[in-house]
């Protein structure tokens, strides 16, 4: 017979098996699989442990993974940064944003963002921004509008004003 322990750490292995999850997120999700499971026991027979005691398996499992490499905040927090970055086009705020609604640690953060921050600008975002420019110059704004225009689209993508200028810079120097 299989325990709780081991259905709950086959849980966390499928879920990790498809794709990167931060500790909070299997945190959250191996909760909403205990709550269910106990909806269905209840319904069955009585549980195999009572509701603390299974809430005290959470961690366990999540120090079990964590050990075994499947789960780590670093991890996860690279591949968000070096995806938003160079795949969507996202800024520093932005990134941050997202990790934070993904319960990761500011300090994480901040040291694999002075790591992996490129200095180079991406061809997603100077396309982007040379899209919005064309379209922009097309209904005939004047340069102010064009140009604040273009910084609110950037920060809106999460970038701070010294970055945005050092965009519009390198994607159309003579014009903004």
């Amino acid at each position: 017979m299989v325990t709780l322990n081991q259905k709950l750490l086959n849980y966390a292995y499928s879920l990790l098996a498809r794709r990167e999850y931060s500790v909070c997120e299997v945190r959250q999700k191996l909760h909403s699989w205990l709550l269910r499971y106990q909806k269905s026991e209840a319904e069955d027979e009585a549980g195999e442990l009572d509701p603390t005691d299974q809430k005290k398996l959470i961690p366990v499992i999540i120090k079990e993974l964590q050990d075994q490499a499947y789960l780590s905040d670093e991890r996860f927090t690279r591949l968000i940064i070096e995806q938003k970055q160079n795949i969507n086009g996202w800024g520093q705020q932005k990134i941050w944003q997202k990790l934070r609604q993904k319960g990761i640690d500011e300090s994480i953060f901040v040291v694999l963002w002075s790591e992996l921050e490129s200095e180079v600008i991406s061809e997603k975002i100077k396309n982007d921004v040379q899209r919005k420019w064309i379209n922009l110059v097309q209904k005939q704004k004047s340069q102010t509008e064009v140009k604040s225009a273009l910084l609110r689209f950037l920060a809106g993508r999460g970038f701070g004003y010294a970055r945005s200028q050092k965009i519009l810079d390198a994607v159309n120097p003579d014009q903004v």
